[in-house]
């Protein structure tokens, strides 16, 4: 029951930091090198909007208008960062289902078993998805860093008249990505909670530690559909950072979100794998012995 805690705290703490990194637009932020260094104004990008940061304080954000004009690597990421939500999403119900302490499949404890496993493998594809659209994200923005072909990087979203904000397609899939994951690790945590020991929802032990094992699977989803943006947008930000054909302003560096997709991706990775090692409780005696049911001996035919 301990481990089961264990995983389910693990899972739920990187679950929580995929749907910051979701939230947060700080995907891409302005590198501050050459001429890019007095700048009075920080320029955010995330899967959703972007936000300026000007030199007194204030900020102004801006929700994407379209998201057809998205660079590839964020498009996919957030396309793997709402399947990594899903997954999770996923893994949390298969995890509440097969936990040992919930009433669920009470009676069946290999049932409880397979919710458990499944529910730790969702886990970790969850934290891979999130893994891959970070770093892909990661990649892109180093990429187009260095990128000499990009003549106005500057993007002036801080402003107060009318514009089309176009976000990049590494943040559009790693967005989508991030959304899947989450709602990935909230069904792997529902199911890590049916399955947990601690929990009553299923009688049977058998049962229970499947949807515990089912749970662990949505947390792997989960964490997968995180690292495939996360790893994407870091992949770009590496290839555009070396670009000698872009200028100083357009040149990005790694954010905060993709720091904490790579950690929440080992987090569901870890807690997936340990839901998914659930097993149901082995019998004391595996083999049973039968007994024959003594004849009694007539008195009359014991003696000739």
């Amino acid at each position: 029951m301990g481990r089961q805690l264990l995983a389910a705290s693990l899972v739920l703490l990187g679950f929580t930091g995929i749907i910051v990194i979701c939230a947060l637009p700080m995907w891409k932020v302005s590198a501050f090198v050459g001429s890019n260094i007095l700048t009075a104004r920080v320029f955010w990008e995330g899967l959703w909007m972007n936000c300026v940061l000007l030199s007194t304080g204030n900020m102004q954000c801006k929700v994407y208008n379209t998201i057809l004009a998205l660079s590839q690597n964020l498009q996919v990421s957030r396309a793997l960062i709402c399947i990594s939500l899903a997954a999770g999403g996923v893994g949390i119900v298969l995890m509440v289902i097969g936990a040992r302490a919930t009433n669920f499949y009470r009676d069946n404890q290999y049932a409880k078993i397979r919710c458990g496993i499944s529910a730790g493998v969702v886990y970790i594809i969850a934290g891979v998805l999130c893994l891959i659209a970070v770093s892909w994200s990661a990649q892109g923005i180093i990429v187009g860093f260095y990128s000499p072909t990009a003549t106005d990087a500057m993007r002036d979203i801080g402003k107060t008249q009318n514009m089309d904000l176009k976000l990049s397609e590494d943040l559009q899939a790693a967005r989508a990505m991030v959304v899947i994951a989450i709602v990935a690790g909230v069904t792997g945590i529902m199911l890590a909670f049916v399955g947990g020991k601690c929990t009553h929802f299923v009688p049977n032990e058998e049962s229970k530690a499947k949807i515990a094992i089912a749970g662990g699977i949505m947390f792997i989803i989960s964490g997968l559909l995180v690292l495939i943006p996360v790893c994407w947008i870091t992949n770009g930000i590496i290839r555009d950072f070396y670009n000698p054909a872009l200028v100083d302003a357009q040149r990005r560096e790694l954010g905060a979100s993709l720091y904490i997709g790579w950690a929440c991706t080992g987090l569901l990775f870890l807690g997936g794998g340990l839901l998914c090692n659930s097993c149901p409780p082995k019998d004391d005696s595996p083999y049973h012995v039968t007994y024959s049911q003594v004849k009694s001996v007539d008195s009359s035919k014991a003696y000739l």
